[in-house]
């Protein structure tokens, strides 16, 4: 029987509807932009970290973080699988600066084992490559002296991996900038002793990137690909049937421009791996690139479309962030338009869509990881910061809601000679019920004390009613029955300690700076506002003693033991902005600034910020989706309407 033309356009309305709503109404499922949320509790907020990697140090089932700083050494932090962090006592390095970080087990003992290169930026900084062996429980010992690595010139990039199929653990390693060492391998026998093997591999240039190593041509020989002054190259290796081996250049169609941050992924399921790069050429960097392996690393083809075609972005990173199956980017940018932390999501056959809602516009970053740092699936994101700003891990939500988290305290865990008139102040990293909140903290030895909130419930200051006891360590503690507004408990208990001096702190604390600097002309649109004072400061009182105009504050981020204050402001372009502290900004001890304290600063243009910005919206797609199914709307109207006057 021949169906009416009207009941097919019903059926037709039926499928529209049904397209549009898993377009418009579904969130967080397969294949949606994810949100992102800090997991920083216990991470350093200062200091400059060139290179970063997530592992389990300390073999407890849970990702740890080994960071590189640029003139403290190598830091380790021991995760808890929920998102805080701990820093180990006693640190691989403790001085000098070192540059990319690579985490494996040399001597097959079952912990993992440390190799850094050393940049040589800052005076003091060794040289050279390095080795710390790993204790399993989160301490290394540095043992380069007796393991054949080169103890002089400048490094950047480290991997590792088993390149001649001996079982063993191998290590790639580039040239650091300023040097033209070029790229080295170094075939490891087990016991910590490596050789020089790179017969073929460009050892007198400037190769100042990130070293990979993985099987491009797939004959289950891992292969080394790296960028730099020299532009990018990939040498196949043949294995070495154990013993010394070859490399030959495999380079056809990669660009010769200096790409700095280099990775391999699968970004369009064909099985082979591809070549995932970042720019670095201060000022002139061409931003984020792809290129498709084709006939097993015989050539290669650009499958960019979407990506930045300029800006500086010093490392990448390669996951798949919203489970669809296809490869996601995400870098840092380090130099102008590109601060920020981006993510570019992929569609498995070479176009990219930038989507990085939830993350920071205004920090500069560089060495950045990924791993899933609470086993839920979801891949989460690690990033050093280039401008003195710590570390930073970003939680993948995966459409699941995470618990609160404590983000701050003042004072900080640790400190000592602390005034007897403080008061204590906790942040958290949402919203919490007061009541709730309030019931799950203990204090030891215990004091009388009152509550003060800040508005939105996101911190708290308890003042004492009386002056501390002298020269005695107090410890607080928060227990699971603290709970967010949205009823979501702490996942784990928290605590931290300070110890009082003997004196009450009458000192009325100082304004030390602000970024921008007051005066301040052609400030970024993505810029954030940082304050910092000379003491640690009553977090709840004083976030609200900080206004603008003209505008408004969104967010406010403490850091350094409560000395420091990061504000999110939407910036228009070129505009006069005032900040103000007023006189109820006041010390964790209970004294006021003097007076009020304003600084002034002006945007920049909108055209000055063009960069990239057109491609990161996530909000293209669905409304070119919108476009076709009205015109699919409009076409099959014109049928039906047709066919009944037929």
């Amino acid at each position: 029987m021949r169906q009416r033309p009207h009941y097919v356009l019903f059926m037709i309305i039926i499928m529209i509807f049904t397209m549009v709503s898993g377009t418009f109404l579904h969130s967080n499922a397969k294949g949606d932009i994810v949100s992102w949320a800090e997991a920083i509790t216990g991470l350093p907020t200062s200091g400059t970290y060139f290179g970063v990697a997530f592992g389990d140090v300390d073999n407890d089932d849970n990702l740890d973080i080994v960071a590189a700083s640029d003139g403290n050494g190598l830091r380790v932090f021991l995760g808890n699988g929920a998102g805080s962090w701990t820093a180990v006592a006693s640190h691989p390095a403790t001085s000098g600066g070192y540059g990319d970080v690579a985490l494996g087990d040399y001597d097959k003992d079952g912990n993992l084992d440390i190799f850094a290169g050393s940049p040589g930026n800052s005076a003091g900084s060794p040289t050279g490559l390095h080795v710390f062996k790993g204790d399993g429980a989160g301490g290394f010992t540095e043992v380069t002296a007796s393991s054949g690595l080169p103890t002089s010139g400048k490094w950047r990039g480290v991997d590792v991996g088993d390149v001649n199929k001996d079982g063993n653990l191998d290590l790639a390693a580039t040239s650091g900038y300023g040097s033209s060492d070029g790229i080295h391998v170094y075939t490891g026998d087990g016991t910590g002793t490596f050789t020089d093997n790179s017969n073929g591999l460009p050892t007198s240039q400037s190769r100042d990137s990130n070293a990979v190593l993985a099987d491009f041509n797939g004959d289950s020989n891992l292969d080394v690909a790296a960028g730099g002054g020299a532009g990018v190259s990939v040498y196949l290796g043949d294995g070495g049937s154990g013993g010394s081996m070859s490399w030959t250049d495999s380079s056809s169609g990669l660009p010769s421009n200096r790409f700095s941050g280099v990775a391999a992924a699968d970004v369009d399921n064909d099985d082979s791996l591809d070549i995932v790069l970042s720019a670095y050429d201060v000022g002139s960097g061409v931003g984020v690139r792809v290129y498709k392996n084709e006939n097993n690393a015989a050539s290669w083809t650009s499958i960019s479309s979407g990506l930045p075609t300029s800006g500086d972005y010093i490392e990448v990173s390669t996951g798949d962030f919203n489970d669809d199956g296809n490869t996601d980017i995400a870098t840092g940018g380090s130099y102008g338009s590109t601060y920020g932390i981006h993510i570019f999501y992929g569609d498995g056959i070479g176009a990219w869509t930038e989507n990085s809602e939830n993350l920071p516009t205004g920090n500069q970053y560089i060495g950045n990881d990924v791993g899933d740092l609470n086993g839920d699936g979801a891949i989460d994101l690690l990033f050093g910061r280039y401008n003195g700003g710590g570390l930073e891990v970003w939680k993948n939500l995966g459409g699941e809601p995470i618990p609160p988290v404590i983000s701050t305290t003042s004072p900080a865990d640790d400190a000592t000679n602390v005034a007897l008139n403080t008061g204590i102040s906790i942040t958290f990293s949402e919203a919490m019920n007061r009541t709730a909140t309030e019931g799950a903290i203990s204090i030891s030895p215990d004091f009388v004390w009152g509550a003060t909130w800040s508005p939105g419930d996101t911190s708290v200051t308890l003042t004492p009613s009386e002056n501390l006891d002298i020269e005695t360590e107090y410890t607080i503690t928060l227990d699971t029955t603290a709970v967010s507004t949205d009823d979501l408990n702490l996942e784990l208990s928290y605590e931290f300690s300070f110890t009082t001096g003997s004196t009450v702190d009458t000192t009325p604390p100082t304004v030390s700076s602000t970024n921008p600097a007051s005066n301040a002309n052609s400030v970024a649109l993505d810029s954030e506002i940082t304050i910092t004072f000379s003491e640690s400061m009553d977090l709840t009182l004083t976030q609200t003693a900080i206004s603008i105009s003209p505008g408004s504050i969104t967010k406010r981020t403490w850091g350094d033991g409560g000395t420091r204050v990061t504000l999110s402001v939407n910036l228009q372009p070129e505009t006069t902005y005032t900040v103000k502290i007023s006189t109820n900004a006041r010390d964790a001890a209970g004294n006021n600034i003097a007076s009020d304290y304003t600084f002034t600063f002006t945007t920049s243009s909108a055209s000055s910020e063009s960069g990239d910005k057109g491609e990161e919206s996530g909000i293209e797609t669905p409304i070119i989706i919108l476009i076709v199914i009205v015109i699919i709307v409009v076409v099959f109207l014109l049928v039906y309407f047709f066919a009944i006057k037929k």
